[in-house]
Parts: C-alpha cells; structure tokens; sequence
C-alpha cells in the first residue's frame, strides 16, 4: 500500500544520498551499488516490526556513509587512517550505543539493545555499499 512506497521511496533517497555523500559521479558502478544497497536494506525493514526500527536504517545508514567518507577524505591527504570503513562502522556503532545509553535517561524512553544491533546493520550495509563502489571505480580506472 501507500506505506510500503512511503519505505521504498525513503530507501531510495537514502541510496541516493549515499551516492551523493561518496561522490564520484552517478555512472554505473554507483547505479549499481545503489541498487544492491536499496534491495539490502529493504530486506532488513520488511524484517522490523515498527516504525522507530525501521527509521534506524535512514538515520545510521546516512550517518555512516558521512564517517565513511570523511575517512576516506581523510586518507586521500595522506593522514593515518588504517581500514576506513571497518573504523566507520565502529563509530557509527559506538554513536548508535551511545544513542540508546543516552533514553536511560530521558523520561518516556527505554533503552533497548535491539535498536543498537539495527544501528550496527544499517552502518555495516551501508558502509560495504560505499566502499564497494569505492573499490570498484578504483580498479576501474586502472584498466588500460
């Protein structure tokens, strides 16, 4: 129904946010990749009972494809950054931890280890998505 094109679309703006983050260009490694990436993370929503699950795949997806870039980046003007995306899905895990420690606190809200294992999915596809493509247009452009 109407909700299930409301999740769909919001997948593939995500993916499409995630090609914009990393950049590059839209060319057909990237189509490519994003695609692999809404069909990933589509099959981890229809597995979420409810909305607030279902919104960690946006939240930490898009939060991990911004660390996993800026590490790239970071990388690319020679400063020390060993293993960029496994780094990015560890502090994205960390901040989606440091999330949920944060509603023991906050009145109304509970802490729930479930949401920190939806944080850590939604880093881990997106990260791999990223740096597959990544890796991808690298041993692209050294074909002769």
């Amino acid at each position: 129904g109407v909700a299930d094109t409301a999740w769909i679309s919001g997948l593939i703006v995500t993916a499409l946010a995630v090609g914009v983050i990393i950049g590059g260009g839209f060319d057909l490694v990237t189509i490519g990749g994003m695609v692999g990436l809404t069909a990933a993370l589509y099959m981890a929503l229809v597995r979420m009972a409810t909305v607030a699950e279902r919104t960690h795949l946006f939240e930490y997806g898009l939060l991990a494809a911004l660390i996993y870039s800026a590490l790239v980046e970071r990388r690319a003007q020679r400063a020390t950054v060993a293993r960029p995306a496994l780094l990015a899905i560890a502090i994205t895990g960390l901040l989606g931890w440091l999330d949920e420690l944060l509603q023991l606190v906050i009145p109304d809200r509970t802490y729930d280890v479930r949401d920190v294992g939806f944080n850590l999915l939604a880093a881990t596809l997106t990260v791999a998505a990223a740096a597959t493509i990544t890796a991808l247009r690298g041993k692209r452009s050294e074909l002769p």
